[in-house]
């Protein structure tokens, strides 16, 4: 009878990870003294009753990194795990829900390149390490930026990390750029669901 090849993990992280290979530059390594702690880079006013009613009114989509690449179920992630539920509000919506202002000087986006997106992620799902590809981005420049927003008060098991910065105990409005290129995650490992706002487009 033939056997079924078995697949080993790599528990003692011995071997080249994939998706570390996947990002294309090995990650940095900090202890704890180099890590920065807040909740973001500004507080951000914003229209909660649109956002409600693009929620409760509008088709979202289901995205699953698992069509992007195998590299996560290869290390252990479970594909169902990563999945967030995405509400894509049009220009004009993104526009009332912050404002102009917010828009072109807060964040600093050149506004006809803007797409928002409302996203859901269910307790027990995380966003994996990974670096921004920008696939709703009809033409991707080096200027590209992206900025998000969390919707609510933070919940017990939640966090935000990008490069050697951790986020957590964040209010509602709370907001903090990732920069092009740099490598981030986000999980909540809580009870309720975590909501935030993406906001992409060419920076000035």
């Amino acid at each position: 009878m033939k056997k079924e090849k078995v697949l080993m993990r790599d528990f003692l992280n011995k071997n080249p990870n994939p998706v570390e290979q996947g990002l294309g530059k090995p990650l940095n390594q900090y202890l704890h003294k180099d890590l920065i702690f807040d909740t973001g880079d500004t507080n951000v006013k914003f229209n909660i009753e649109i956002v409600e009613d693009i929620i409760e009114n509008q088709t979202y989509d289901t995205v699953d990194y698992t069509t992007r690449s195998n590299v996560y179920t290869d290390v252990g992630f479970v594909g169902e795990a990563m999945n967030n539920s995405v509400w894509y509000p049009t220009l004009e919506q993104t526009v009332e829900i912050f404002g102009e202002a917010t828009i072109v000087d807060t964040f600093g986006f050149r506004l006809d390149t803007v797409v928002g997106a409302i996203k859901s992620r269910l307790p027990g799902t995380g966003s994996p390490l990974h670096i921004d590809r920008y696939h709703k981005i009809a033409s991707v420049t080096d200027r590209i930026g992206r900025w998000v927003v969390h919707l609510q008060d933070w919940n017990w098991g939640e966090f935000c990390q990008c490069d050697n910065r951790i986020m957590a105990g964040w209010s509602a409005g709370d907001a903090y750029q990732i920069p092009n290129g740099v490598p981030h995650l986000a999980v909540n490992y809580g009870i309720r669901n975590r909501n935030f706002f993406s906001v992409t487009g060419e920076l000035q």
